[in-house]
């Protein structure tokens, strides 16, 4: 586009009287007009009408200045009637001042005269009679009159300051008339700032026929990184809620192993097999077994040595197994009931107004970067250097025999995992007070999600539900927390602030103005804004503008333990059918026929995908629990329903006491093997278990009949 220029009787575009008719130009034009005189819709429309396809606003020292203009007819304005810049906002004379003589400034026309500028524009060259010291910080390199005069008796001099000159918004004007408002029009514009325009003047007045194309930034069509976060927060909640059934699982698995290995059954797979056996007892105390056709066989001999394994022994084996596990210390856990899901909304709701109304936020960032510290050290560096040290058989041993406050000794491998894990932290923490905007950092972030992930790993194998009842107290309160938290509170604060919002960025977006905050990050207007670290983030993916997409750690371990308790049931079915005979085959063999936890888990999927879409259609921040409780209690409770378990399901399952007793208890060799409580409640939970010798449909079978 060709530039052009306002007419000198209009320089502003601000006169619409002296407008000419409507024109039109076969090579399109692009109008440069200098800042100031009216509103930015006036110059466009001006523009507009001048012919012009697109419009330049530059800045001018000159749009600085304005006269107090009065009413009074005939009045004649004076040097007093000047509207000086406004400190702060328009200039900073503590980035650079100087004292200009006023023989050397003109005001004529008033307000300013823009022959001026040249004295207020500091150069390499000399000759003009502004002079910055070498150390100032005016990035500008222009000044504003500040209208403070020296002396005051008989002023010599004005004092000029360092001249703000950052990219300003074309923002709307409320003083517009209502015809003006009912105009429609389209044409491109931008503001250059008077540095930039300083050079593209002096390459128009070199070469006047010099071409101008104006480009826009692409922006991405769709945010890739709300994908990302999906896909990660259903990633940790399938995973920490699968963790959190290992203890059952690696029972399940060890029985396996070590039977088959003590009987030389070397072909049983504990997964899935396509062999399966029947093995019963008869009155007269003997074994016999049927297999039904498969791919892999036994070997005669190991066949021979199965059958012929003393009834005896083969008790003996599972109880040394079962004595085995539990000399293992148990990790502490802690069995949520009813008053902890009603406990839960009174005092989350009294942490989360003590912050909206306190402030504290720094303080909850440096228990939190600790408290992951202790999750990254269980989670990821103890095993890491415990596998190292196993593959490179290194012995650990005891740096200190027992630490403060009984706590146990102190080995050399978790004193190497707790340097590493609260280093990490420590700098994590670092980074985050120290750098203004911290989530554009890629180690910040990053180590924030892992932080995060590892915290919820933690969380979900510590606090678990053992009933459908708890878990629907739970996730409704929450529910109603969420969404009275992030929706009814506007309603009731002074400020119209979500409390939920408020406090999960900080005390909220910066109280001061984009301009502003531009030329003072630090004031106290500028603060706020940065979300809180209890939340997966990823940064914008080839988005110019910045931004990130969140996901709060609540959305994943209060739906997760749900999914932990379906996870923990289903483990708990596989272990009671193991010991019962079967192979704990018969709930993988599909997603929704026996078990809960897969079904669940894209049930989890869909609700947070549901909650993603839903802040990208609405443009505004969504509580994701108003999606996910209904997609994961829905579904356990469908599902428990159409299977007849849900009064089960409802208050402590057999299941889960029947694999407890197991692990935990006494078990007797009578409730493993004879006519027991634990033998009612594999029966009773569905878990494949044949009776009198008979395979069941999944072709397992029970290692003893239970006549």
């Amino acid at each position: 586009m060709l530039p052009v220029f306002p007419s000198n009787d209009n320089p502003l575009l601000c006169n619409k009287d002296i407008l000419p008719a409507t024109t039109t130009s076969s090579i399109p034009q692009v109008m440069m007009v200098p800042r100031g005189g009216c509103a930015f819709e006036e110059k466009a429309i001006a523009a507009l009408h001048l012919g012009a396809s697109a419009v330049i606003v530059y800045g001018t020292l000159a749009s600085r200045y304005s006269l107090n203009v009065t009413n009074v007819t005939d009045y004649q304005y004076t040097t007093n009637d000047i509207i000086y810049p406004r400190d702060k906002s328009d200039y900073d004379c503590d980035k650079a001042s100087a004292q200009i003589p006023l023989d050397q400034l003109s005001f004529s026309p008033l307000p300013y005269d823009s022959n001026n500028d040249p004295k207020l524009t500091s150069t390499t060259q000399g000759g003009n009679g502004l002079l910055f010291s070498p150390g100032d910080s005016c990035v500008s390199q222009r000044a504003l009159l500040t209208g403070r005069t020296t002396p005051e008796n008989n002023p010599t001099s004005m004092e000029a300051c360092c001249a703000w000159d950052t990219y300003i918004w074309l923002y709307n004007d409320q003083k517009f008339t209502t015809l003006e408002q009912t105009l429609t029009f389209d044409i491109p514009s931008v503001y250059i700032t008077i540095k930039d325009a300083g050079n593209l003047l002096n390459a128009i007045q070199s070469d006047p026929s010099i071409m101008l194309t104006l480009y826009r930034r692409d922006e991405p069509e769709y945010n890739l990184s709300a994908l990302l976060i999906w896909a990660l927060g259903v990633f940790v909640a399938a995973l920490a809620s699968y963790m959190s059934a290992s203890e059952y699982r690696n029972a399940k698995n060890i029985i396996v192993a070590k039977l088959a290995q003590r009987n030389g059954a070397n072909n049983i797979n504990t997964a899935s097999s396509d062999e399966t056996r029947t093995l019963s007892t008869t009155t007269d105390g003997t074994r016999s077994r049927s297999k039904s056709p498969g791919k892999v066989h036994s070997e005669p001999s190991q066949q021979q040595a199965l059958s012929e394994k003393p009834l005896q022994d083969l008790e003996d084996d599972f109880q040394n197994e079962m004595s085995t596990i539990r000399s293992t210390p148990r990790e502490e856990e802690l069995e949520l009931g009813v008053g902890h899901a009603v406990g839960f909304v009174v005092f989350a709701s009294g942490g989360l107004l003590t912050l909206f109304f306190l402030k504290a936020y720094s303080v909850v960032k440096v228990f939190y970067a600790f408290g992951c510290s202790s999750s990254i050290m269980q989670v990821i560096f103890l095993p890491l250097y415990q596998r190292i040290a196993k593959k490179f058989n290194v012995k650990d041993r005891n740096l200190v025999k027992s630490l403060f406050c009984d706590l146990g000794p102190l080995s050399l491998l978790e004193a190497a995992a707790l340097v590493t894990s609260y280093g990490t932290g420590i700098f994590w923490l670092t980074i985050s007070f120290t750098q203004r905007h911290p989530e554009s950092n890629l180690f910040y972030w990053v180590m924030q999600d892992i932080m995060g992930a590892c915290m919820c790993i933690t969380f979900l194998n510590t606090i678990k539900l053992n009933s459908i009842k708890v878990a629907s107290v739970l996730l409704i309160v929450a529910f109603l927390y969420d969404i009275f938290f992030v929706f009814i509170t506007p309603l009731l604060t002074r400020g119209s602030e979500s409390i939920m919002i408020t406090v999960a960025t900080s005390g909220g977006p910066p109280k001061g103005s984009h301009d502003w905050c531009e030329k003072y990050p630090d004031d106290k207007d500028c603060q706020g804004g940065n979300p809180l670290p209890m939340l997966f983030t990823i940064p914008r993916i080839a988005d110019y503008r910045g931004g990130s997409s969140l996901l709060g750690l609540g959305d994943i371990v209060l739906p997760g333990l749900l999914l932990s308790f379906t996870a923990r049931y289903d483990e708990a079915k596989r272990l009671l059918g193991i010991v019962r005979g079967g192979n704990g085959d018969t709930l993988v063999r599909c997603c929704c026929n026996g078990g809960y936890f897969v079904p669940v888990v894209i049930a989890y999927a869909i609700g947070l995908f549901m909650a993603n879409a839903a802040v990208y259609l609405m443009n505004y921040g969504q509580p994701a629990l108003l999606y996910l409780v209904p997609c994961c209690l829905g579904t356990v409770s469908f599902l428990g329903w159409r299977r007849g378990e849900l009064s089960d399901l409802w208050d402590n399952p057999r299941a889960l006491r029947g694999a407890d007793s197991i692990l935990y208890g006494d078990t007797p060799r009578s409730v493993v093997f004879g006519n027991s409580e634990v033998a009612a409640i594999a029966t009773e939970a569905n878990l494949g278990v044949a009776q009198n010798g008979q395979n069941d449909d999944s072709g397992n079978a029970p290692l003893l009949n239970l006549t």
